[in-house]
Protein backbone atom coordinates (compact mmCIF):
# COMPACT_ATOMS: atom_id res chain seq x y z
CA UNK A 1 0.00 0.00 0.00
CA UNK A 2 2.33 2.31 0.80
CA UNK A 3 4.38 1.57 -2.40
CA UNK A 4 1.39 2.02 -4.61
CA UNK A 5 0.63 5.36 -2.61
CA UNK A 6 4.65 6.57 -2.99
CA UNK A 7 3.93 5.82 -6.86
CA UNK A 8 1.30 7.23 -7.31
CA UNK A 9 2.00 10.53 -5.46
CA UNK A 10 5.16 10.57 -7.78
CA UNK A 11 3.26 9.66 -10.88
CA UNK A 12 0.50 12.83 -9.64
CA UNK A 13 4.04 15.18 -9.44
CA UNK A 14 5.99 13.96 -12.07
CA UNK A 15 2.70 14.45 -14.80
CA UNK A 16 2.00 17.92 -13.12
CA UNK A 17 5.99 18.98 -13.73
CA UNK A 18 6.35 17.71 -17.23
CA UNK A 19 3.15 19.57 -18.21
CA UNK A 20 5.05 22.30 -16.37
CA UNK A 21 7.59 22.29 -18.01
CA UNK A 22 6.21 21.87 -21.18
CA UNK A 23 3.27 24.61 -21.17
CA UNK A 24 4.35 27.45 -23.52
CA UNK A 25 2.79 30.50 -22.53
CA UNK A 26 5.33 32.66 -24.44
CA UNK A 27 7.76 33.40 -21.67
CA UNK A 28 10.47 31.41 -19.87
CA UNK A 29 9.26 29.89 -16.79
CA UNK A 30 11.19 28.48 -14.26
CA UNK A 31 10.40 27.34 -10.20
CA UNK A 32 11.67 28.09 -6.76
CA UNK A 33 13.25 25.19 -5.40
CA UNK A 34 11.17 24.90 -2.05
CA UNK A 35 7.66 25.03 -3.46
CA UNK A 36 8.77 22.24 -6.18
CA UNK A 37 9.96 19.61 -3.28
CA UNK A 38 7.38 20.80 -1.06
CA UNK A 39 4.38 20.06 -3.68
CA UNK A 40 6.15 16.53 -4.42
CA UNK A 41 6.07 15.98 -0.58
CA UNK A 42 2.49 17.05 -0.33
CA UNK A 43 1.84 14.44 -3.14
CA UNK A 44 3.62 11.77 -1.97
CA UNK A 45 1.92 11.91 1.58
CA UNK A 46 -1.57 12.45 0.05
CA UNK A 47 -1.59 9.63 -2.13
CA UNK A 48 0.08 7.69 0.33
CA UNK A 49 -2.61 8.78 2.88
CA UNK A 50 -5.64 7.61 0.60
CA UNK A 51 -4.11 4.67 -0.59
CA UNK A 52 -3.83 3.34 2.55
CA UNK A 53 -6.85 4.34 3.70
CA UNK A 54 -8.97 3.11 0.34
CA UNK A 55 -7.32 0.05 0.85
CA UNK A 56 -8.52 -0.22 4.68
CA UNK A 57 -11.77 1.08 3.31
CA UNK A 58 -14.58 -1.29 3.98
CA UNK A 59 -17.52 1.34 3.24
CA UNK A 60 -18.66 3.67 1.02
CA UNK A 61 -18.00 6.39 2.98
CA UNK A 62 -14.35 5.20 4.20
CA UNK A 63 -13.25 5.52 0.23
CA UNK A 64 -14.89 8.55 -0.80
CA UNK A 65 -12.86 9.88 2.11
CA UNK A 66 -9.95 8.37 0.64
CA UNK A 67 -10.65 9.86 -2.68
CA UNK A 68 -11.28 13.56 -0.81
CA UNK A 69 -7.63 13.05 0.79
CA UNK A 70 -6.33 12.36 -3.00
CA UNK A 71 -8.42 15.48 -4.77
CA UNK A 72 -7.07 17.58 -1.75
CA UNK A 73 -3.56 16.49 -1.96
CA UNK A 74 -3.85 16.85 -5.88
CA UNK A 75 -5.35 20.44 -5.27
CA UNK A 76 -2.84 21.43 -2.48
CA UNK A 77 0.35 20.03 -5.08
CA UNK A 78 -0.91 22.00 -7.88
CA UNK A 79 -1.39 25.30 -6.37
CA UNK A 80 1.80 25.39 -4.14
CA UNK A 81 3.61 24.07 -7.02
CA UNK A 82 2.32 27.06 -8.73
CA UNK A 83 3.04 29.52 -6.20
CA UNK A 84 6.47 28.51 -6.78
CA UNK A 85 6.13 29.27 -10.85
CA UNK A 86 8.94 31.98 -11.71
CA UNK A 87 7.96 34.10 -14.77
CA UNK A 88 8.40 37.73 -15.46
CA UNK A 89 4.33 38.48 -15.37
CA UNK A 90 1.61 39.29 -13.67
CA UNK A 91 0.29 36.59 -11.43
CA UNK A 92 -3.75 36.65 -11.13
CA UNK A 93 -6.07 34.21 -9.58
CA UNK A 94 -9.54 33.87 -10.37
CA UNK A 95 -11.24 32.72 -7.57
CA UNK A 96 -14.41 30.94 -8.79
CA UNK A 97 -12.22 29.31 -11.34
CA UNK A 98 -9.92 28.16 -8.15
CA UNK A 99 -13.20 27.21 -6.68
CA UNK A 100 -14.27 25.13 -10.00
CA UNK A 101 -10.95 22.99 -9.79
CA UNK A 102 -11.12 22.64 -5.89
CA UNK A 103 -14.68 20.90 -6.56
CA UNK A 104 -13.94 18.97 -9.52
CA UNK A 105 -11.02 17.73 -7.69
CA UNK A 106 -12.40 16.03 -4.75
CA UNK A 107 -15.98 15.45 -6.32
CA UNK A 108 -14.74 13.49 -9.17
CA UNK A 109 -11.48 11.80 -7.10
CA UNK A 110 -14.06 10.89 -4.31
CA UNK A 111 -16.34 9.30 -7.40
CA UNK A 112 -12.91 7.23 -8.58
CA UNK A 113 -12.29 6.50 -4.77
CA UNK A 114 -15.54 4.92 -4.43
CA UNK A 115 -15.92 3.10 -7.62
CA UNK A 116 -12.58 1.51 -7.92
CA UNK A 117 -13.30 -1.61 -7.36
CA UNK A 118 -16.23 -1.42 -9.50
CA UNK A 119 -15.79 0.61 -12.72
CA UNK A 120 -12.80 1.47 -15.06
CA UNK A 121 -10.26 3.88 -14.51
CA UNK A 122 -11.90 5.70 -17.15
CA UNK A 123 -13.32 7.70 -15.00
CA UNK A 124 -10.34 8.70 -13.22
CA UNK A 125 -8.76 10.04 -16.57
CA UNK A 126 -12.21 12.09 -17.04
CA UNK A 127 -11.54 13.50 -13.85
CA UNK A 128 -7.47 14.63 -13.88
CA UNK A 129 -8.86 16.13 -17.35
CA UNK A 130 -11.67 17.74 -16.09
CA UNK A 131 -9.79 18.96 -13.34
CA UNK A 132 -6.57 20.22 -15.41
CA UNK A 133 -8.09 21.46 -18.11
CA UNK A 134 -10.28 23.84 -15.94
CA UNK A 135 -7.04 25.24 -13.56
CA UNK A 136 -5.41 26.62 -16.48
CA UNK A 137 -8.34 28.15 -18.19
CA UNK A 138 -6.92 31.18 -16.07
CA UNK A 139 -4.48 31.11 -18.92
CA UNK A 140 -6.94 32.14 -21.80
CA UNK A 141 -7.48 35.33 -21.45
CA UNK A 142 -4.00 36.08 -22.05
CA UNK A 143 -3.66 34.23 -25.08
CA UNK A 144 -4.74 35.10 -28.42
CA UNK A 145 -7.39 33.19 -30.80
CA UNK A 146 -4.96 30.62 -32.11
CA UNK A 147 -3.63 29.44 -28.60
CA UNK A 148 -7.10 29.16 -27.39
CA UNK A 149 -8.07 26.95 -30.30
CA UNK A 150 -5.06 24.83 -29.60
CA UNK A 151 -6.11 24.58 -26.06
CA UNK A 152 -9.32 23.87 -26.44
CA UNK A 153 -8.12 20.94 -28.93
CA UNK A 154 -6.16 19.48 -26.30
CA UNK A 155 -8.95 19.37 -23.98
CA UNK A 156 -10.94 17.65 -26.18
CA UNK A 157 -7.93 14.88 -27.42
CA UNK A 158 -7.73 14.58 -23.27
CA UNK A 159 -11.42 13.96 -22.87
CA UNK A 160 -11.64 11.41 -26.32
CA UNK A 161 -8.21 9.70 -24.98
CA UNK A 162 -10.04 9.04 -21.45
CA UNK A 163 -13.48 7.81 -22.80
CA UNK A 164 -11.80 5.80 -25.75
CA UNK A 165 -9.46 4.16 -22.77
CA UNK A 166 -10.62 0.12 -22.08
CA UNK A 167 -9.57 -0.36 -18.65
CA UNK A 168 -7.69 -3.77 -18.22
CA UNK A 169 -9.23 -5.34 -15.20
CA UNK A 170 -7.04 -7.36 -12.69
CA UNK A 171 -7.91 -9.64 -10.32
CA UNK A 172 -5.91 -8.66 -7.80
CA UNK A 173 -8.36 -5.36 -7.54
Amino acid sequence: MVDGGLTAGLGVWATHFVAMTAYDVGLPLGFALLPLLGSLAISFAAQTTASWLSHRASTLRSRILAGVLSGGGIIAMHYLGMIGLLAAALRQWNGELIGGSVFLALVLASFAFAAFFTITSRYRAIAACGVHCSRHSRYLNACGAQRRREIARGRAACLAAAFLTRSRSSSAC
